[in-house]
């Protein structure tokens, strides 16, 4: 994550974002993920069903679609110059997709069982 925030700062510039900016959504996002590693992984056993591998390259699908979306959103921020917009944009498109993925992984698991 932090060659992918270089990688960013150096396209886009530095961002003027202070912790308390983003604060609401580091908690957002701890409880959401929280309660979906309690709600699947333990109360729903999902951790009997993947070898640590498996755990371990899961992820790898959605962190492409999150730097998509983050470079895709840096463009249109400099192609439209307006942050408001394209951060908009960027959380319906990325909260979209997770729930997509999110879904279409919990229930093709609980199918597959």
């Amino acid at each position: 994550m932090a060659v992918h925030g270089a990688f960013v700062f150096a396209l886009f510039g530095p961002a003027d974002m202070r912790f308390k900016d983003v604060a609401g959504a580091f908690l957002f996002l701890f409880i959401s993920h929280g309660l979906s590693y309690i709600y699947n992984y333990l109360k729903g056993g999902e951790f009997k069903e993947f070898s640590p591998s498996q755990l371990l390259m899961q992820p790898y699908a959605r962190i492409f679609i999150m730097h998509f979306t983050i470079l895709g959103s840096g463009f249109l921020i400099k192609l439209l110059g307006s942050t408001l917009g394209s951060l908009i944009i960027m959380i319906g498109v990325k909260t979209g997709v997770d729930l997509a993925a999110h879904i279409k992984e919990h229930s093709f698991n609980k199918m597959a069982s």
